[in-house]
């Protein structure tokens, strides 16, 4: 499972890259992230819709109108239309639940900011998590 995920993670930073790019471009970043956020959650916790993105016994063409009526019933940018319709035709809707992140790890990036993951052996106290948060 771990390494599905992994491998989720890494094919979305790719989808990510030019979708970022193109977002940032028609100056449209904000309601794509806030969109696609509300898409990858949906994706998280539909089941039904889930089904619909992860399974590969569903027809592309299925999947494309699907996402299709979804994205013009909540309205979104014709940018997440075109990048949801892409997903489906290259059977990739599963890394909708990952997609959240990935652009917002290139919009950090933009900022000069570098994700980290930090673990230690023990509790850290308070003012070390303060710390550690500036």
């Amino acid at each position: 499972m771990a390494s599905s995920s992994i491998e989720q993670s890494r094919i979305a930073q790719r989808y990510a890259a030019p979708l970022f790019q193109l977002a940032e471009e028609y100056e449209v970043y904000a309601q794509v992230q806030d969109e696609i956020g509300a898409l990858a959650e949906l994706a998280r916790s539909h089941e039904d819709f889930a089904y619909v993105c992860a399974s590969p016994i569903i027809d592309p063409v299925a999947k494309q109108q699907a996402v299709s009526a979804i994205a013009e019933a909540i309205g979104c940018h014709a940018l997440v239309k075109q990048f949801l319709q892409q997903l489906a035709e290259n059977n990739r809707l599963s890394i909708l639940t990952v997609m959240d992140e990935a652009l917002s790890i290139y919009n950090a990036a933009k900022h000069g900011q570098v994700p980290v993951e930090i673990v230690s052996a023990h509790a850290l106290t308070k003012a070390q998590c303060e710390m550690l948060e500036d």
